[in-house]
């Protein structure tokens, strides 16, 4: 069949390595080498997966940011998610959006952060995965100004991306559902978005 031909397919099957204990109630019980197991080998998978596909002419990082949408949330729910890629900017001092996926015309596409500032900066500071739920938190209260960012925005997720053991900048992902309902304050969720983090990283080393 030519739906299982798809790259987004084939890494929402991989990612079933994680999903599968997840859904029959096993997931909390394991160890945590085990978790560690089942994560690297769906990122191993999913590398290769994406590996034939970044090679081809015109493959860009936005590909692996849709990628990404598609095997967590599924492609019937991809819209309600938006990701992006900020990387650190050492003379500006912030975090500048380089990457992104389904923000085109969006008010933040272009969005800029101080380290400090925003659940991205948490990220980024801390070295380690940080949600918020807007319903609940202001963007103000993140040093953020919300006239500046999506103005459906319920919930955040940022992962840093680490370039050899070194903090290089943050993957983004923002819904307009919430955070209960989005799982970003999951830990499976943080874990299988630490995994693409990986793979992004290896797509920026390449220079994509």
């Amino acid at each position: 069949m030519k739906i299982l031909r798809l790259t987004a397919t084939k890494c929402a099957l991989s990612t079933l390595l994680v999903i599968i204990p997840i859904v029959i109630g096993i997931w909390d019980s394991l160890e945590l080498v085990y978790k560690a197991v089942l994560v690297t080998i769906l990122g191993i998978i999913n590398f290769y997966i994406a590996y034939g596909e970044y090679r081809k002419p015109g493959f860009r990082i936005e590909k692996m940011l849709e990628l990404m949408i598609k095997s967590i949330w599924g492609p019937d729910n991809s819209s309600h998610f938006r990701s992006n890629i900020m990387l650190y900017d050492s003379k500006a001092k912030k975090l500048k959006i380089k990457y992104h996926y389904n923000m085109m015309g969006a008010v933040d596409r272009n969005f800029e952060l101080e380290p400090t500032q925003g659940c991205a900066g948490r990220a980024y500071s801390n070295r380690k995965p940080f949600w918020v739920d807007v319903m609940r938190s202001s963007h103000e209260k993140y040093l953020v100004d919300s006239g500046k960012v999506w103005g459906s925005m319920k919930s955040v997720m940022s992962v840093p991306i680490l370039r050899s053991n070194v903090i290089a900048g943050v993957l983004n992902i923002d819904s307009d559902l919430s955070l209960e309902t989005a799982m970003f304050d999951e830990e499976k969720t943080f874990i299988v978005a630490n995994a693409y983090s990986d793979l992004i990283s290896e797509l920026l080393e390449k220079g994509t």
